[in-house]
């Protein structure tokens, strides 16, 4: 049975998934135009456009290198505490329309603090959690967080009707902040609470072991002659010994060898193109279909899809192998950006038919491995020494190339088909050689993991 530490850690870190989906595409380009007639800019500017959308993640990849400084001075609870309450504050003022240099500085700011909350929820998790428990907690993050991606499409669909009521997409994610900053104060309570219980068993533990020891010493009379000699052991014995206690470390090779994996499958999960799809897949759809609203409904069908396809997924992930269904994935979504790439290309007829069709598998292939293995691998296969630094650099790297992919799309919005090819040489490059290089954690615990590191 899950303590309730345990249990209040795997709810903070489905209020982070939540806030993460909503946060991150709450602002699409028809909305940005609606700011941009409050404020007077040109929405049709590439350049302001996609800084504003790339704010979030330029933030998000500050607050991923930052995070395991933060939590050096405080605990896991704590640091989620502070940051669900910053996001709160973030996401009020985001509603004020006054410019939009402070739309993009509020943005940024916002990243950085959702970054933190989901850098820091899956080590609480991972530290409360058995190998099995660990699994189903990391798959719930990720319907969570493309519950949130659905959520914030549904919302856009309905102030889709009156712009006016823009302000109304950052409701969803004031509201999963509270929630967040709720569970995190209760989980801080609690996990002192467990502290205090741990320590008076230990102390009660200490007390009996030293009870039958006092009434021995009461007894029974030992002579001088009863104790051997006292022993000199060699000073070099000493030191064998004292090495052999110590915890075995990680050789600079291996170091280097998961440094490399951590950032290869970083790099290679946001360089498939994920993000630009769901930021731009209304104004993709919209673009194809003619239609505003066609886009948008477009956009809620991925959503749709991505939550039964992670549903789905769920049921394998105990049973394949991380890296064959990370294989599978990589795979399948290179095929489909190659795909798309040809029908923008050579511009086949009914070109936005097929465009939507492999959107919506590319999406399969993704929520099928890359979507929720990578974060359960970042959780699990860091030995404990270093994941603060590997963890740190695992998503600063997923973040950077967030970065790349969604601020050159708008830059490429008439020649698309380049950076589909793009996204599946990436994909393919990172991808592969970092899964082949990565140990394999299905169903082992942080410690086997950390022993198949020590082998390589």
């Amino acid at each position: 049975m899950l303590s309730k530490v345990a249990i209040l850690s795997v709810f903070c870190l489905l209020a982070g998934g939540i806030n993460y989906g909503t946060a991150l595409t709450n602002l699409p380009v028809q909305i940005v135009t609606k700011y941009a007639s409050i404020t007077h800019f040109d929405p049709d500017n590439p350049t302001i456009t996609s800084l504003i959308e790339v704010s979030f993640c330029i933030g998000a990849a500050l607050g991923s290198s930052v995070s395991q400084l933060i939590t050096r001075k405080m605990s896991y609870p704590k640091a989620l505490m502070m940051f669900f309450g910053l996001a709160i504050l973030m996401n009020v003022v985001q509603i004020i329309p006054i410019h939009w240099i402070y739309l993009v500085s509020c943005r940024t700011v916002s990243g950085f603090i959702t970054s933190g909350i989901n850098s820091i929820a899956p080590l609480q998790v991972a530290s409360q959690l058995s190998a099995h428990h660990r699994e189903k907690a990391m798959m719930m993050y990720d319907f969570s967080l493309n519950a949130g991606v659905t959520l914030a499409y549904l919302i856009h669909f309905g102030i889709s009707f009156d712009y006016n009521y823009w302000q109304f997409t950052f409701l969803a994610p004031i509201l999963c902040n509270i929630t967040g900053a709720l569970v995190a104060m209760t989980l801080i309570k609690a996990s002192k609470a467990a502290r205090q219980i741990q320590t008076l068993k230990k102390f009660v533990e200490d007390q009996e072991e030293k009870e039958p020891l006092v009434h021995e010493s009461i007894t029974v009379q030992h002579s001088a002659s009863d104790y051997p000699a006292p022993m000199s052991l060699d000073h070099n014995l000493m030191n064998e010994v004292q090495n052999a206690v110590k915890k075995p470390q990680l050789s600079r090779k291996q170091l280097n060898r998961i440094k490399y994996v951590a950032f290869a499958i970083g790099a290679f999960q946001m360089l498939t193109g994920i993000d630009a799809i769901v930021m731009y897949s209304s104004d993709i759809f919209e673009t194809e279909f003619g239609s505003v609203r066609a886009g948008i409904l477009g956009s809620v069908l991925l959503g749709v899809v991505n939550l039964i396809t992670i549903v789905v997924s769920a049921q394998f992930v105990g049973k394949i192998q991380r890296r064959k269904m990370l294989l599978f994935g990589i795979i399948g979504v290179s095929v489909c950006n190659i795909s798309i790439g040809c029908c923008y290309l050579l511009n086949i007829n009914k070109r936005e038919i097929y465009i939507m069709a492999l959107t919506v598998l590319f999406q399969i292939f993704y929520c099928s491995g890359p979507e929720p293995l990578v974060f359960m691998m970042f959780s699990e296969m860091f030995p404990e020494e270093h994941k603060n630094q590997l963890n740190s650099l695992a998503y600063s790297t997923n973040w950077v190339a967030n970065i790349l992919v969604v601020f050159t799309f708008q830059f490429f919005f008439d020649h698309l088909w380049i950076l589909y090819f793009f996204y599946a040489v990436c994909t393919l490059g990172f991808g592969l050689s970092g899964v082949a290089l990565a140990p394999e954690t299905c169903g082992k615990s942080l410690e086997e993991i950390e022993q198949q590191l020590l082998q390589w």
